[in-house]
C-alpha cells in the first residue's frame, strides 16, 4: 500500500513538473477609452443612415487604462480600421495601439449592435477579441458612442466620438485557486487514511 502511494505520489510531482513547464500565455484583464473624430458612411453626418464609419482619428483616453493596459499609453494615437457595423462586415480592427517601444495593443470586432441610432445620437456595443503581445488572445466588449451633430453642421466633418473597451477577469483565477484547494484536501484525505 505505502508503494502505491509512493508511486502515485512520484507519478503526480512529475506531472506537474511537465505540465509546468509548458507556460500558457496569460489572460488579458483590463480596459481602455479612446477619443476623437470620425466620419459616417454614406453620409458624413447622417446619424439615421449610417451603417458605417470612414476617416478616424483617435487617441487612448490619458487615465483611462486598467488591469494590463498601461498608463504609459496616455495620448497614444490608436488606429481605427473603417468598418461597416450594419451589417457587420469581417472582423475589423477597430483598435491598434502601437508604441515605438513594447507590446502593441489590439481590439477586433467580432458582433455590433446598435444600441440607439437617432438625430445626433449614435451607441453601437458588442464583442470581439483584445490581443497583446506576450498574452493569449482574450475576449471582450466594446462600446462607441458618436454625438454632436446639428443642422449647421457642414457635410463632412469630423464627428467627436468615445470609444470603451474591457476584458473582464475570465474566472481562470478563481478556478486554479478551487483546483488546488480540492488537491489538497485529496492530499490530506489521503494522508489520514494511510496513518
Amino acid at each position: 500500500m505505502k508503494n502505491q502511494f509512493a508511486i502515485m505520489t512520484a507519478l503526480g510531482v512529475a506531472l506537474v513538473g511537465v505540465t509546468s513547464s509548458v507556460q500558457a500565455l496569460p489572460t488579458i484583464n483590463g480596459s481602455f477609452d479612446i477619443e476623437g473624430t470620425l466620419i459616417f458612411v454614406p453620409d458624413s453626418y447622417v446619424f439615421e443612415s449610417a451603417v458605417g464609419i470612414s476617416s478616424v482619428i483617435a487617441e487612448v483616453t490619458p487615465g483611462s487604462e486598467t488591469g494590463d493596459y498601461p498608463g504609459s499609453l496616455d495620448g497614444d494615437a490608436v488606429n481605427v480600421a473603417p468598418f461597416s457595423f450594419n451589417p457587420l462586415s469581417g472582423t475589423p480592427d477597430i483598435a491598434n495601439i502601437a508604441p515605438l517601444l513594447g507590446p502593441t495593443y489590439d481590439f477586433n470586432v467580432t458582433s455590433a449592435t446598435i444600441q440607439e441610432q437617432f438625430d445626433g445620437y449614435l451607441n453601437i456595443s458588442g464583442a470581439g477579441t483584445a490581443y497583446i503581445t506576450g498574452y493569449a488572445p482574450t475576449y471582450g466588449t466594446w462600446s462607441l458612442t458618436v454625438t454632436g451633430f446639428d443642422e449647421n453642421t457642414p457635410p463632412y466633418t469630423a464627428l467627436p466620438f468615445g470609444a470603451d473597451f474591457s476584458v473582464p477577469d475570465g474566472g481562470t483565477t478563481v478556478g486554479l485557486l478551487g483546483l488546488g484547494l480540492g488537491a489538497c484536501a485529496l492530499y490530506t484525505r489521503r494522508m489520514t487514511k494511510l496513518a
